[in-house]
């Protein structure tokens, strides 16, 4: 598909023309994808939080500890989560409210500096309390 452009203005304004262009200029085609192949995208798989050894019967799960007690030592001589929790608005929709999800991000932030799409990796290797990630 082309797209045919027949003006008597400029098709770049840093151009000076002013006489009449006939140009074809190819207009990107829109990939068709297929409804069905979307439905069936797999889905994540929940993980547990931690690192799971099994031998036999028996199962150890261990979690990382790093600096994350000074880091939340930190936080609550700072007063932070009840400053955010002041401050941002709480959504009944979310599953985290949003001071949480804030305070995850700054603890990523001070310790592995991750991207936010390996926010949920990271966070996983923490046990959930050292994160506030418990249910109240």
């Amino acid at each position: 598909m082309h797209l045919l452009i027949a003006t008597g203005e400029p098709i770049c304004r840093c151009r000076s023309w002013t006489h009449a262009i006939d140009k074809e200029i190819p207009v990107a085609k829109r990939r068709k994808t297929d409804a069905a192949k979307r439905s069936k995208e797999k889905k994540r798989e929940k993980r547990d939080p931690g690192f799971q050894a099994k031998a036999g019967k028996k199962t150890l799960r261990s979690y990382e500890v790093g600096a994350m007690p000074i880091i939340n030592h930190i936080i609550r001589r700072m007063r932070l989560p009840d400053i955010l929790k002041e401050f941002l608005p709480d959504d009944p929709r979310s599953g985290l409210p949003a001071y949480r999800t804030v305070l995850v991000l700054v603890r990523n932030l001070l310790i592995a500096r991750e991207p936010i799409y390996g926010l949920g990796q990271w966070a996983a290797r923490f046990a959930p309390d050292l994160l506030d990630l418990i249910a109240t």
